[in-house]
């Protein structure tokens, strides 16, 4: 629940920094209301890892994933701090934010991944394709 309300907090105060712009840089208003659409989708896909496919190349996908996320928001983080309008201010403040979450999460993801990923069984299957082999089938033995 607290996710979807952080969620919901992001794309609120990305739509006031995009709309708040000066108009001088549209760029910059497409980059808070892209990386708002980004971190909901991280959020999305780090649900489905975490729940149904938990394999060591969607672990490491997330991890890549979780690292560029955070080096994004510290980048944001400091041209939207340098701007003077408050929704590009609070803006930065919030991806500084999510900078650190993301951060400590990925610390935590690299930590932890061998956890993380479910171990698959696998069966022991001889040279033959694990079939039975009849006595009377097998070559004799060289002396």
């Amino acid at each position: 629940m607290g996710v979807l309300v952080m969620s919901l907090i992001s794309f609120i105060v990305g739509c006031v920094a995009a709309s708040e712009d000066s108009g001088d840089n549209d760029a910059l208003a497409f980059a808070a209301v892209w990386t708002v659409l980004m971190m909901l989708g991280v959020l999305v896909l780090g649900t489905y890892i975490f729940r149904k496919s938990q394999t060591q190349l969607s672990v490491g996908y997330l991890l890549g994933l979780v690292v560029m996320m955070a080096n994004q928001c510290l980048i944001l983080s400091v041209i939207f701090g340098s701007k003077s309008g408050s929704g590009e201010v609070a803006f930065s403040v919030f991806c500084s934010f999510m900078f650190i979450i993301y951060f400590f999460f990925s610390i935590l993801l690299a930590r932890f991944r061998d956890e993380i990923i479910k171990k698959e069984e696998v069966r022991s299957i001889g040279t033959n394709g694990g079939a039975a082999v009849p006595k009377a089938a097998q070559p004799p033995m060289a002396v």
